[in-house]
């Protein structure tokens, strides 16, 4: 069977592969063909009567659809205004995982190993009432998951650049983790040929031994009745399976997901280890690997110190909502926070950098108060009084930052985009001074 020249598939990982598929020709066929492109919507945001608009459905994922091709994602504005978030296709299994996890009311969730962020957005569609922390070690990739998570719209969630171990000085216990490991990422050699000239079987086999720190690490973050879910983007048993056994010789039990046969789904067991694979010749996305576990102790009562809390005198954005927020002020900068969130942030202090609390609000400027495009996002700005529709080119000259000549109301104005806020800008009557984060800016 021949196989792409330029990046031909490792020896090593043939034969080992060879030894888990009885179909390898096919698998190997499929790994050499392109990768498809698959996103998320967003439930708070998706219309119903343009839910019909995207094609065909991931069938383990309501709210996931397969694209017929790659757009270019930065020149959309609805992406920018968070209606979807690109996702690889296999990944999106994990909110069907969460069907069959009851958390109680007052659940704290981790998400151990969060960039990009996808992950971070099923967890909060699922249970959008709990606290949700996203952790990070990366400097660079926990920027990005804190901007996936603002263009979201997530509240009750906290973003930190920390590892597992320090997360344990806080004393926080979590009822639901998800670890989706650091991996040898098999998995994506579809989607990333290039990545196969860097795969050896000793690196997959140092890839395995990280994860058993990371998650020696994490079993002490765990509730005594809590979950764990972990998943990783690769085939290899050594990182996956076992694993899983690593988890349950530390007394965790493992947990059965009902899957459709037609789905392509392969249930797999090493011992008394069991996970759910996808393999690309088999389904419908690219490689994936996820399996549910469970603590057996006792509910703990959870003890959260309630740090001194002074609740600032709001007088901006009257015609919002924020009755469930905590108004804080730094200088002349105001955020808004639920009390979960000042208190996982009181406890989490000497863990990490915190790069999301809670929600910008805005600043004040002389006598003008200037809202945060962190506001753009969120479900409530809906009633924000002074807004403006914007056509596709205006969209797009927005977002790479120009000032728009469009005569409007004077005062701060909510740019939108097919009814979905997409930033703010300063009307001064003739013209539209942009107000978009320079970060932020497309070209």
């Amino acid at each position: 069977m021949s196989q792409n020249i330029e990046f031909p598939l490792p020896e090593d990982f043939i034969n080992r592969i060879r030894s888990q598929l009885s179909d390898y020709d096919i698998f190997q066929q499929s790994v050499d063909q392109e990768a498809g492109t698959s996103i998320r919507l967003n439930p708070t945001k998706i219309k119903k009567d343009e839910d019909e608009v995207y094609s065909e459905k991931v069938p383990w994922n309501n709210l996931g659809r397969y694209l017929e091709s790659r757009p270019k994602f930065s020149q959309d504005p609805l992406y920018h205004a968070g209606l979807y978030y690109p996702m690889e296709a296999s990944s999106m299994f994990l909110d069907y995982a969460l069907k069959q996890i009851k958390l109680v009311p007052d659940a704290l969730m981790l998400d151990l190993c969060a960039a990009p962020g996808g992950k971070s957005l099923i967890l909060k569609d699922s249970y959008p009432e709990q606290f949700l922390l996203s952790n990070e070690i990366d400097s660079k990739r926990v920027h990005v998951l804190k901007e996936n998570a603002i263009r979201w719209g997530t509240k009750n969630h906290l973003v930190i650049q920390s590892d597992a171990a320090r997360l344990q000085k806080s004393d926080l216990k979590f009822d639901l983790i998800v670890v989706d490991a650091p991996c040898s990422g098999e998995g994506l050699f579809r989607k990333d040929k290039k990545s196969r000239t860097e795969w050896s079987l000793e690196k997959a086999t140092g890839c395995a031994m990280r994860q058993q720190d990371i998650l020696e690490d994490t079993l002490p973050l765990l509730a005594a009745d809590g979950w764990l879910i972990y998943s990783t983007c690769t085939f290899n048993p050594e990182e996956n399976l076992e694993r899983v056994q690593q988890l349950m010789d530390a007394g965790l039990e493992i947990q059965e997901i009902p899957i459709d046969d037609q789905w392509g789904i392969e249930k797999v067991t090493k011992g008394e280890a069991l996970g759910y694979q996808f393999w690309p010749h088999k389904v419908h996305g690219e490689g994936f690997f996820i399996s549910i576990l469970k603590a057996t102790g006792e509910p703990e009562e959870k003890v959260l110190e309630t740090p001194r809390i002074k609740n600032e005198r709001f007088d901006h954005l009257k015609d919002l909502n924020l009755e469930d927020l905590i108004v804080q002020k730094a200088d002349k900068a105001y955020m808004g926070l639920t009390i979960t969130e000042l208190e996982v942030a009181h406890a989490l202090k000497k863990c990490g950098n915190i790069v999301k609390r809670g929600i910008m609000l805005g600043e004040e400027k002389g006598k003008d108060f200037i809202p945060a495009h962190d506001l753009s996002s969120q479900d409530f700005i809906k009633d924000f009084p002074n807004q403006l529709e914007l056509s596709i080119e205006q969209s797009l000259e927005y977002l790479k930052g120009n000032a728009l000549p469009i005569t409007h109301t004077k005062g701060p104005v909510l740019l939108t985009y097919q009814g979905l806020g997409i930033g703010f800008g300063k009307s001064i009557g003739n013209r539209i001074n942009n107000l978009l984060p320079k970060h932020l800016r497309i070209f």
